[in-house]
């Protein structure tokens, strides 16, 4: 059995050991949080070149159907102020500013799930923050219990017997029983 001494230089290395446990906890969670967030920025960026890639495709192939229907239209002997080639051309934008609608709908939602991602990112480093200093204070808890357990036995015979009471021992036998 140890004696009171050991079971308090036990609790207060529980205590330096919670306390490192939880440094070390956040430490790693930060260092988590900080490269989820740089993925999460080049997402960003790479969505953005993507949305920019698309509009400007969209806006070349804009430009090929609006010079082949001139020259179509054109070889035909009609010209741009007749009321055909401004249909055309009204259909043709219209159908345009519906796909720009789209990509940049595209690029809405894209953007929305990653600020949803960093948020939950966020989220995960301060509940694991949490856990870990609830962790630590829990530790310490347990660790004062036994260091107060201990001192108590320190400072108070645990027999009515001198004999054991001087060895902080109890008997075991009748004259400790309060009955």
């Amino acid at each position: 059995m140890c004696s009171p001494e050991a079971y308090f230089a036990a609790a207060v290395g529980n205590m330096f050991l919670a306390r490192s446990q939880m440094k070390s906890e956040i430490a790693f969670a930060e260092a988590a949080r900080q490269e989820e967030k740089e993925q999460i920025k080049d997402e960003s960026i790479q969505l953005a070149l993507e949305t920019v890639e698309k509009q400007n495709i969209l806006a070349q192939e804009f430009a090929d159907n609006l010079a082949a229907n001139r020259a179509i239209l054109a070889s035909a002997g009609i010209d741009e102020q007749s009321y055909s080639y401004q249909a055309l051309l009204n259909s043709n934008k219209i159908k345009q500013k519906t796909d720009l609608r789209n990509i940049n709908l595209q690029q809405i939602t894209g953007r929305r799930d990653l600020s949803y991602a960093d948020s939950d990112s966020q989220r995960r480093l301060q509940a694991t923050k949490i856990g870990a200093r609830n962790r630590f204070y829990g530790s310490v808890l347990d660790s004062a219990v036994t260091a107060g357990q201990a001192a108590e036995g320190i400072k108070k015979p645990t027999s009515k017997n001198p004999y054991y009471a001087k060895r902080g021992l109890t008997s075991g036998g009748f004259e400790d029983w309060e009955g």
